[in-house]
């Protein structure tokens, strides 16, 4: 390669951060998991969306 002038490109890894307080919403289900009925308790986790190839964070 430096016979020909080319260079390797070396990428800066990334620090991932922490965030400030990962549990600072309230535990409403207190990890009782078993329902009475179907889809009577349904829970997700999602942080951001993807939307027209950008990242939307979800934050109340």
């Amino acid at each position: 390669m430096s016979q020909n002038g080319y260079l390797a490109v070396i990428k800066i890894k990334k620090r991932y951060k922490k965030p400030g307080d990962p549990h600072s919403k309230k535990n409403v289900l207190v990890r009782n998991f078993s329902a009475s009925c179907p889809f009577d308790k349904m829970v997700t986790d999602v942080t951001e969306y993807k939307i027209d190839g950008k990242k939307i964070l979800y934050q109340q």
